[in-house]
């Protein structure tokens, strides 16, 4: 049970929502597998517990590694808009 109630606006980016992991697999391209040990090497953003046996991660976060992983390839010609094109894509 959460200890505090967070009220709309209390959030960094009013636009983050919570992701379930196929929604963040289809936007990422990484299977389950892939994911978890990316997590556990401190390479892909943790989940947040949503209950006992649900998690979900932060879309503003996945949106910040993806920008992260095309700004430290070489020769980026790709604008980190794409990626928001895809997040609002799989949220449909």
């Amino acid at each position: 049970m959460l200890s505090a109630i967070a009220h709309p606006g209390s959030f960094p980016n009013s636009a983050a929502r919570i992701l379930r992991r196929r929604d963040v697999e289809s936007i990422v391209g990484l299977k389950r597998s892939t994911i978890y040990q990316a997590m556990a090497e401190w390479h892909f953003p943790k989940p947040v517990r949503l209950g006992v046996r649900s998690v979900g991660w932060i879309s503003t976060e996945i949106e910040n590694w993806i920008a992260a992983r095309i700004a430290a390839r070489p020769g980026r010609d790709v604008k980190v808009a794409v990626v928001r094109g895809a997040l609002e894509h799989a949220s449909r």
